[in-house]
This record gives C-alpha cells, structure tokens and sequence, in this order.
C-alpha cells in the first residue's frame, strides 16, 4: 500500500517547523512529502526570491514534490469575496510563474482553507493542473483518485512525530 503524506501552508516563515518531518525522514528512508506552497504568503515571502526557501528547497528535492497553495493564502478563493474567473486565474497564473523552478512535471493544487468554487477544476486544467488534493482525498483530473485510508493531510505547523514501519511505502500524488 502506498501512503500520500501531505503537508500545506509552506512558506518561509513555517520553515522552523520542518524538523519533524526531517525527524521521520531520518527513522523512514523511504517518507516522502508532497507539499503545497504558498506561493508569496502575505504579499512579502515571495519563494523564488526568499534565500532560506531556496535552500531548504535544494537540500530536500529528493524526499519532497512541490504543489501549489495559493499566490497569497488568504486572497484568492476566499467565499466572502466574490472574485470572477479572471481574478482567479490571475491568483493561479502568478502562483505557478513563482512556483516554476521548484514544480514537477505533474502540477498539484490544493486551496487555501480547502475552498474550492465550482469553476475551480476547469480552470486548474486549463492552466495545466494535474490534480487537486482535498482535505480527505486527492482528483486526478485523468479520471484516477486516490482513497482517503492511503492519504495522510497535515499542515506543516500542526505536524505531530510519528513513525511508520519500514514496510510503509510512500509516493507522491501522481507517480
């Protein structure tokens, strides 16, 4: 069986708490994580130019696959603002030209707040969106999904320690 791990709200600022997960990666060889990124989180932590991200980005490659969270957390699909189709997609386009040099090939999205609209997954796959991961499953827009018993969703300041068993076999959304 293979575990999906996921974690959201990464950004610059959340990084501190990345040492649990290193923690598990130590004791499981084979942990990995797909991780949905605040792309520039409050308007001031853009990614592609904060030095500490590009590190932390470079030192874990190997172990974590690279999904997108939002330009800003808190703008784009937020339900008490009515924002149309351009306004959206202008929050996703600017999210995945920050994003670019640390995305797979098979892009991944996941809402902030898990607030999703009902033109949402259209659009993600106009823009080129492999799928979306929900707060309990992950939509392949090729048809394919995964069950909840094999997704594990977290956010990366609320991450407890836990162990698996070297038996636990883990992939990213999409491989």
């Amino acid at each position: 069986m293979n575990v999906y791990f996921a974690v959201d709200d990464i950004a610059p600022s959340y990084l501190e708490s990345w040492e649990v997960l290193r923690t598990i990666k130590s004791h499981c060889p084979q942990f990995k994580v797909n991780c949905f990124v605040i792309a520039n989180k409050d308007f001031v932590e853009n990614v592609a130019e904060n030095k500490e991200f590009i590190e932390w980005f470079a030192i874990n490659k190997e172990w974590i696959q690279i999904g997108v969270h939002g330009y800003d957390h808190n703008v784009c699909l937020a339900p008490e603002v009515e924002r149309d189709l351009w306004e959206l997609r202008l929050c996703l386009q600017r999210s995945l030209d920050i994003l670019h040099p640390f995305l797979p090939s098979l892009i991944g999205y996941r809402s902030p707040g898990f607030q999703t609209r009902i033109e949402l997954n259209d659009l993600l796959q106009e823009l080129g969106f492999h799928y979306i991961a929900h707060e309990t499953r992950v939509q392949c827009f090729d048809g394919m999904g995964i069950t909840p018993g094999h997704f594990i969703n977290t956010h990366i300041y609320d991450i407890q320690p836990m162990m698996f068993s070297q038996e636990t076999q883990f992939s990213f959304i999409g491989e």
